[in-house]
């Protein structure tokens, strides 16, 4: 997802989050969602992290823009909660 610099601080991200999140929701049997996202990028991870995402994984160096290696970050997002789910949590 990407929101034009011109277009930021408006809360069409959120929007945009929150609606595809909603859609995924209607999709029957569609329990998660990922996405990846530069760990410099600490809005758009805010942003993640307020609608339910949570990080998962860190890719040290995984993504080399210009000359500079950045870390990257996977996140998930739980639709629904299986048993299985709520173990792992208490672990």
């Amino acid at each position: 997802m990407f929101v034009h610099p011109s277009a930021t601080g408006k809360g069409i991200g959120r929007v945009l989050l929150n609606e595809a999140i909603s859609q995924a929701k209607s999709i029957q049997g569609l329990k998660q969602l990922y996405l990846t996202v530069l760990d410099v990028n600490k809005k758009a991870i805010h942003l993640y992290k307020s609608a339910g995402f949570e990080i998962f994984a860190h890719e040290p160096e995984s993504v080399k823009i210009k000359d500079k290696l950045i870390d990257e970050l996977q996140m998930v997002c739980f639709l629904t909660r299986s048993n299985s789910s709520t173990r792992r949590d208490a672990l």
